[in-house]
């Protein structure tokens, strides 16, 4: 046995607002009710719509309140493209799972390829973002960790201990530099 509600927040869905169907299934198999419940909510995500209905149903005597009779078992977004979106989503996670295993290992720390990798997968937060120009005018940045600077440390080859400045693959420089722009000029 079955039972669907629907629970829509007004009569016009806004259209920014998708459909899900919410299904619990029963928690307590000697309870008389249904075996599985289906509700019907929009919202922007399954969070969202999850928080509606569980406000109408978690209360006491509602049924995922004090008795627990039912559990939520399966979240699933119902619209004309929902499928597309859902296929996209797939896509990304495998090409995200590839980068990862992949492409990351087998690029160097502390080059510009390193730090490519880490923004496509959102990952590069940690990394300084002071900037340079090369001869030829492009935009170099930093691939270090941030908070490496020193302005009192020198390079290696002006007889100074490595990391005090910043470094871009093979190219060096302080923020002292007429083309630099440092870590909080951003």
């Amino acid at each position: 046995m079955n039972f669907e509600k629907h629970f829509e927040a007004s009569k016009e869905i806004a259209p920014e607002l998708v459909r899900y169907r919410i299904v619990a299934q029963r928690t307590d198999s000697e309870h008389p009710g249904a075996v599985r419940l289906t509700n019907y909510a929009y919202g922007r995500s399954v969070e969202e719509v999850l928080t509606k209905v569980r406000k109408v149903l978690d209360k006491p005597g509602g049924l995922y309140g004090d008795a627990g009779l039912y559990r939520v078992v399966e979240v699933v977004e119902e619209s004309p493209d929902s499928g597309v979106r859902q296929r996209e989503r797939a896509d990304l996670m495998r090409l995200e799972a590839l980068v990862r295993e992949s492409v990351l290992p087998r690029t160097h720390p502390h080059t510009t390829a390193r730090r490519r990798v880490l923004e496509a997968l959102g990952e590069a937060g940690g990394l300084c973002t002071a900037r340079t120009r090369d001869a030829d005018g492009d935009v170099i940045v930093c691939t270090l960790e941030a908070g490496h600077y020193d302005v009192d440390d020198r390079p290696p080859f002006k007889d100074g201990k490595p990391g005090g400045w910043h470094k871009a693959d093979g190219v060096i420089w302080s923020d002292s530099g007429g083309a630099c722009v440092p870590h909080g000029a951003l």
